[in-house]
């Protein structure tokens, strides 16, 4: 595998994520389908106290990461994984 630098893919503050979670895309893990590219990442959501709490959403990119096809609306994992295409 050859690895070529492609920046910052994704921002957050770009897509309204679900729960609230507004800043953060940390720890991705990608799954490459025949037809895109799935990156499981954690996101955060500030509590009533001003602590984060952790979620797990996704975002689904063309086979070249160089455009977002959707964005997860809801952090469970079992209702994200029902949309597998």
């Amino acid at each position: 595998m050859k690895w070529k630098k492609l920046g910052q893919i994704f921002d957050p503050t770009d897509h309204e994520l679900p729960n609230g979670c507004v800043e953060f895309a940390q720890s991705p893990q990608a799954l490459v389908y025949a037809d895109f590219v799935r990156i499981y990442f954690s996101t955060r959501q500030r509590d009533e106290s001003g602590k984060y709490l952790s979620h797990i959403s996704f975002v689904d990119f063309d086979r070249q990461l160089s455009r977002v096809l959707e964005v997860s609306k809801h952090s469970d994992a079992s209702t994200s994984t029902a949309s597998f295409r």
